[in-house]
């Protein structure tokens, strides 16, 4: 439902403002969604890369 204009048809037909504000919602509903799952994937991969800095440490100080 994207809301593609040329400057010809918006002075012919009018804008439909309301239409444009629920695409821009949409978008902006999508890239919270994806915001949010790159976050709980940046925060999956902060908790591994700790765990296997331990693993490290402890391979080094058994040694």
């Amino acid at each position: 439902m994207a809301c593609v204009c040329a400057a010809r048809d918006v002075t012919t037909q009018g804008l439909d403002l309301a239409q444009m504000q629920m695409v821009d919602l949409e978008k902006i509903e999508e890239l919270t969604l994806h915001s949010i799952e790159q976050h709980k994937t940046n925060t999956a991969q902060g908790a591994r890369i700790e765990r296997l800095e331990e693993l490290i440490e402890d391979m080094r100080t058994t040694r």
